[in-house]
């Protein structure tokens, strides 16, 4: 069952932060291997991070010459629950490079594990472009999502983080 994503803004300090949660968010997760991608053998179902020459063994420790085709990049879909958060009111954030973004991305990570209380391990982050400037994505990285992304939508628990990040 489909769920429309909430939407809050919080206007803290000078900041206007926008947050957008989902609990039926989709994260496309793309593995592109080294440089080029995998070569993969449709036969036995085999993979390299390298081109190699077309005999090989199978998964299963037996040889294999059928052709090996690629370069491919593997990658699938992923639900889980999903925070956006954008800034919105500042604009000398857009003069900011993607080092900045990354680093505050992960302080707000770390800031949320400590003030809420959450395994960091349970918590991931992306950062996503938009003609606004750079948007963080927030993410659980349970299958299927654990709520934990959600408690930031309340004022009280985003201001928690806020100040656990600046101290970080």
């Amino acid at each position: 069952e489909y769920r429309e994503p909430e939407e809050r803004v919080f206007q803290i300090g000078n900041l206007r932060i926008k947050c957008t949660y989902s609990s039926d968010g989709e994260l496309a997760v793309i593995c592109s291997g080294r440089r080029e991608g995998f070569w993969i053998c449709f036969e036995c179902g085999t993979a390299f991070a390298e081109r190699r020459e077309n005999e090989h063994r199978t998964p299963y420790g037996n040889r294999c010459s059928s052709p090996l085709r690629g370069p491919f990049h593997l990658g699938h879909v992923f639900k889980t629950d999903i925070l956006s958060i954008s800034i919105e009111s500042t604009n000398y954030l857009m003069e900011f490079d993607k080092s900045f973004w990354h680093s505050l991305l992960y302080a707000i990570l770390e800031g949320v594990s400590q003030a809420l209380g959450i395994r960091r391990g349970d918590l991931d982050g992306c950062l996503h472009p938009s003609d606004r400037g750079m948007t963080l994505v927030l993410f659980d990285k349970v299958p299927g999502g654990a709520g934990h992304v959600k408690r930031i939508m309340n004022e009280e628990n985003l201001k928690e983080v806020l100040k656990a990040t600046l101290s970080i």
